[in-house]
């Protein structure tokens, strides 16, 4: 009895998170590989796939394109919908980590997504082929699947950055949609992230004096045995150079003062 009230009670935490605009904490940024083309081939076959994500080509080796699908929030959402891709009879296709992340170019850590729809079957076709939306606006779009439903946003942004939220906020009304700030749990802002402490730790030596050396004849071994550095026409790490020893084989070792 008391097990089941504890699954209860779990069960309504995770509701109460969801209902605050609290998303699963994703493992990064995904997209999903299709083909390389060439950049004069027929590209409406990929017309079949816009409603799984946004059609990215990158231009490769001069006169190649790389067709991405994408972009996906967690590896699993990108898993599932390559399943679907590969059904389609793209059967190269292969899930790999997008270079965007969760930090931008500034540093600063991304930690929302101005989340717009929620769709039970997922078909963003209506989307995608909005002429109010440009290129790079399809890029900046989002999935992830999340307890039942495959959720698109707009962007990456935290709470401090107004001026993208705005942004983002306006191109969704643009295309008939009212978005919400929909923040990933575990996604650390930088500026609260811990920080290490790189300043290697001081080193105290009991009775340091005891352990200088108390031979002349170690010292004179010592001074002769000094290392100096030579400057190389390079930027690698300088060479040291060591000085050859020359002892006195028939030299007497007078005794150690105290």
């Amino acid at each position: 009895m008391n097990f089941k009230i504890i699954l209860i009670s779990i069960s309504l935490i995770i509701c109460s998170l969801s209902a605050h605009g609290i998303a699963a904490q994703p493992d990064g940024i995904y997209r999903i590989k299709i083909l390389t083309v060439s950049n004069q081939s027929d590209l409406s076959i990929f017309n079949r796939l816009k409603d799984l994500g946004a059609v990215i080509l990158e231009p490769y080796a001069g006169d190649k394109l790389r067709v991405y699908l994408g972009n996906y929030i967690g590896k699993p959402t990108a898993d599932r919908i390559l399943t679907t891709v590969v059904s389609r009879g793209f059967s190269g296709a292969y899930v790999e980590k997008s270079t965007k992340s969760f930090i931008d170019d500034s540093g600063d850590s991304l930690t929302h997504t101005l989340q717009f729809i929620a769709l039970k079957k997922l078909d963003i076709r209506t989307i995608v082929n909005n002429p109010k939306l440009s290129e790079p606006d399809i890029n900046e779009l989002y999935i992830w699947y999340h307890n039942g439903f495959y959720r698109v946003s707009m962007g990456m942004t935290n709470e401090q950055k107004n001026e993208s939220i705005e942004k983002y906020k306006a191109k969704t009304k643009g295309i008939g949609f009212a978005s919400f700030s929909q923040k990933f749990a575990g996604v650390i802002p930088v500026a609260d992230a811990p920080k290490t402490n790189t300043t290697p730790p001081k080193i105290n030596i009991p009775n340091a004096k005891k352990l200088e050396q108390k031979n002349p004849l170690d010292k004179e071994l010592n001074k002769s045995t000094q290392t100096k550095t030579t400057s190389p026409n390079s930027t690698t790490d300088p060479i040291f150079v060591p000085k050859e020893a020359k002892i006195n084989p028939n030299a007497k070792l007078k005794p150690a003062k105290q």
